[in-house]
C-alpha cells in the first residue's frame, strides 16, 4: 500500500462525508436555519474551537482511553481466536497496513488511516452531523445515549460483514467498546455546553493509533509462529 494512495482514499472518504453533511445542512438551511442567520456550515458540523473542554479532565480521559486501547487490544488478540482472525483478515485495515512490515511507511499509513480516514470521517458524521442535532434538541443523557447507540450500529455492521457473524462473542466485545467509546466521545465534546467535535476527533484517532501500535508486534509474532 502506498502513502499517496492511502492519503487520496482518506481525502475522498472525508470529502464524501463532508458532501453529505453539506447537503443536509443546505436542506436544513432552506427549511429553518436561514431565518436564524446561523450557524455556518463548519459550526453546524462542529469544526470550531473547543477551549472550554480542553482541560485536565480531557487529558485524564485521553490517557485512560489510550491505556484501555492498548490493554484491551493486547488481551483480545492473545486470548480470542475470533478477534485475532478478524484483525488478520485481508479486509482488515490494520492487516492491509502491516502486510509489508512495521516501518516508517506503515506508521505514516496508520496515522493517515487513524486520524483522517477513520476518526475524521466518523467524527464529522456521528458526532458532528448526527450527535449535534440530538444535543441541541433533547437532554444531555438521552442525546449521548442515542448517538452512542447509532455509533455502535455502524460497528455492528462492519464486524458482521468482516466476520460473517452477527451474534457472537466478538460482536459483544464490539458493542462494549464501540458503545462505551461513543458515550465517552459524546461526553468530551458536549459537556459544559460544548459544540466542537475536535476533542473527540483527537481521542478517536489516538485510540485507533495506539491500537495499531499494540497490534504491530503481536501481529508479526503470530505470523512468525504460523510460518
Amino acid at each position: 500500500m502506498q502513502i499517496t494512495d492511502q492519503l487520496i482514499t482518506a481525502i475522498i472518504q472525508v470529502g464524501t462525508v463532508l458532501g453529505l453533511s453539506l447537503i443536509v445542512y443546505g436542506i436544513h438551511w432552506i427549511l429553518s436555519l436561514r431565518k436564524l442567520g446561523r450557524p455556518s456550515f463548519f459550526e453546524y458540523i462542529g469544526i470550531q474551537s473547543a477551549k472550554a473542554q480542553l482541560d485536565s479532565k480531557f487529558l485524564m480521559i485521553l490517557i485512560v482511553l489510550i491505556v484501555f486501547a492498548v490493554l484491551s487490544t493486547y488481551i483480545e488478540f492473545q486470548y480470542s481466536a475470533n478477534f485475532r482472525q478478524m484483525l488478520m483478515n485481508q479486509s482488515s485495515p490494520y492487516a492491509k497496513i502491516l502486510k509489508d512490515g512495521f516501518n516508517i511507511q506503515s506508521v505514516i499509513l496508520a496515522l493517515i488511516y487513524c486520524f483522517i480516514m477513520a476518526s475524521g470521517s466518523e467524527e464529522i458524521l456521528f458526532r458532528g452531523l448526527i450527535a449535534r442535532r440530538f444535543f441541541s434538541s433533547i437532554n444531555f443523557f438521552k442525546a449521548n445515549l442515542i448517538q452512542a447507540l447509532i455509533f455502535w450500529l455502524m460497528h455492528l455492521v462492519i464486524v458482521g460483514l468482516i466476520t460473517g457473524n452477527w451474534i457472537s462473542y466478538i460482536q459483544l466485545v464490539a458493542f462494549v467498546t464501540s458503545f462505551g467509546m461513543g458515550l465517552v466521545l459524546g461526553y468530551v465534546n458536549f459537556r459544559k455546553g460544548g459544540k466542537s467535535i475536535l476533542l473527540s476527533w483527537i481521542l478517536h484517532g489516538s485510540a485507533n493509533f495506539f491500537t495499531f501500535l499494540t497490534l504491530a508486534p503481536v501481529f508479526f509474532i503470530e505470523l512468525k509462529f504460523k510460518l
